[in-house]
């Protein structure tokens, strides 16, 4: 859920509905609802998301060097400038 806040924070930021992520991203707008409502979501689409919203290269980054010690760690990096 910490990752769905994130997310849900960084579309507000830019004034984004969810139609409007749906359309800048390809990703269905249910699936987006879905995933700010209950944080399920495929790695594929979350990926997508992350590279539009978030901060793709630095997300690659933490996965590749070492592994985040929380799902907390994770969200903030992946979602952190």
């Amino acid at each position: 859920m910490q990752l769905a806040h994130a997310f849900r924070t960084a579309r507000k930021a830019l004034r984004h509905s969810r139609k409007a992520a749906s359309t800048r991203t390809g990703v269905p707008e249910p699936t987006i609802r879905r995933f700010e409502d209950s944080g399920e979501i495929s790695l594929r689409q979350f990926l997508i998301l992350c590279g539009t919203y978030g901060n793709l290269d630095r997300a690659h980054d933490v996965l590749l060097t070492r592994s985040p010690s929380s799902i907390n760690e994770l969200a903030n990096d992946a979602f952190s400038p």
